[in-house]
């Protein structure tokens, strides 16, 4: 698949078919958003894979309107991040989380970017905190998002260039 139809196929699954994925094909996606580009190229951002079901149902529990979705999941890739490596350490996160979701739909699996810094989930605990308690992350990281992974149950139509508001674009000033 050509760089073009890969950025127009990608869209956000939210429901999984019950199969799952394996190691290496996890492997392969996660090897894509480690090497994001990164400030400084510091490396802030980390990433936990989590297969165990009894872990993702935990884990769905983290923002209340992604939960039913999320229990679905095959997989679940928890962008963590040094917050103390740099002052950039959501935006490294962010790189890297798009490199994997771009090679999750070029591996032919859905995926859906669930945001955790400044969300709240059950009980209305910090999304962040929440799961840090659960995997047992480090104080000076932070849990910035999670990624679902699964095989599709449903088919997004790809994007087409009617899509595209071009009044968001800009040439040399606002």
């Amino acid at each position: 698949m050509d760089f073009n139809e890969l950025i127009r196929t990608r869209r956000s699954v939210r429901k999984y078919k019950d199969i799952k994925i394996d190691d290496e094909l996890l492997n392969e996606i996660v090897k894509a958003g480690l090497l994001a580009p990164t400030s400084k190229n510091l490396k802030s951002s980390e990433v936990i894979i989590v297969t165990d079901k009894g872990t993702i149902k935990k884990l769905a529990k983290a923002r209340i309107n992604s939960q039913a979705f999320t229990e679905t999941a095959a997989a679940i890739l928890v962008v963590i991040a040094d917050k103390e490596k740099t002052s950039a350490y959501i935006e490294d996160a962010s790189n890297t989380a798009m490199l994997m979701l771009l090679e999750a739909e070029n591996l032919g699996l859905g995926a859906c970017w669930i945001q955790l810094l400044g969300r709240t989930g059950i009980n209305d605990l910090d999304s962040n905190q929440y799961v840090k308690d659960i995997l047992n992350v480090p104080t000076n990281y932070d849990a910035v998002l999670m990624i679902d992974l699964g095989y599709k149950d449903m088919d997004p139509r790809a994007y087409t260039d009617s899509d595209i508001n071009m009044e968001r674009l800009h040439r040399e000033e606002f």
